[in-house]
């Protein structure tokens, strides 16, 4: 389990993947922690974090990857299940909803 793994069980928040900035511009793949409205509590840079855009996994879909002994970095290491989202899309179940509803255009 990684530091955001962990941090979303003990703390009842959610654990995402994705893109963030910190401190240098340039976006690089990274997981966070989001509480229900959205805002990023990040266990691994501190308050260091300038952007973040990622995918937000419930913890059932968590611990059923951990089961099959396949977590570990969701997006970025795909070469190790397969390609599973890319062939396959996200499942319906994995993603979490958190933060604000986005207005209808």
């Amino acid at each position: 389990m990684t530091v955001s793994d962990q941090a979303s069980v003990i703390y009842g928040l959610t654990y995402v993947e994705g893109y963030a900035t910190a401190p240098s511009p340039a976006p690089f793949p990274h997981a966070w922690c989001a509480r229900p409205d959205g805002t990023v509590e990040d266990p691994t840079w501190g308050g260091d974090g300038r952007a973040y855009l990622g995918v937000p996994f419930t913890n059932d879909f968590l611990q059923r990857q951990d089961a099959l002994g396949e977590l570990g970095p969701l997006l970025f290491d795909q070469h190790i299940t397969g390609w599973q989202f890319l062939h396959d899309g996200i499942p319906g179940d994995a993603t979490a909803e958190v933060g604000l509803p986005m207005a209808d255009a």
